[in-house]
């Protein structure tokens, strides 16, 4: 094997490296911001099942389902093999989170139409299971930051 191959995949490995280091400084931004927005969804959720005006809840809650939306789409751009379990499972927490919302928010809109319709939105809770499966995602993130920055000081 000559020198100038290996120099090249020693090249190709940095240039896999840095794309894994980048990503995945990216994917922890976006799971972190995600986890820091559900206090304002769960909010929001509040406020829908406390009949709040919609006129209230309505224009605080858009701005949120769209960044939502965006942050899943901000995951397109996370290239690594190795975090693309994670950027799968981030893509249907943040999508879970804006559907949630819009949908509750929908039904806030329609709610005084039926008494049927009341008890759905009474119904309205927390976020659930995908609030804890968000946490876990952020922690093997976090995880996996911390061992790639102990193999680095290695």
């Amino acid at each position: 094997m000559s020198i100038a191959s290996i120099a090249g995949r020693i090249r190709g490995e940095s240039r896999a490296a840095q794309l894994f280091a980048d990503d995945l400084e990216t994917l922890r931004r976006l799971a972190w911001e995600g986890l820091y927005r559900e206090d304002d969804v769960e909010q929001m959720l509040q406020a829908v099942r406390e009949d709040d005006p919609l006129t209230d809840v309505a224009p605080e809650s858009g701005p949120l389902v769209s960044r939502y939306c965006e942050m899943r789409r901000e995951l397109r751009d996370i290239r690594a093999p190795e975090l693309q379990p994670q950027v799968a499972a981030l893509s249907e927490i943040f999508d879970y989170h804006a559907q949630l919302l819009h949908h509750a928010v929908a039904l806030l809109a329609v709610a005084w139409r039926s008494e049927r319709l009341r008890l759905q939105q009474q119904w309205v809770g927390p976020i659930g299971p995908q609030a804890d499966r968000l946490r876990g995602v952020v922690e093997e993130l976090d995880r996996l930051a911390k061992e790639r920055g102990a193999a680095r000081n290695n």
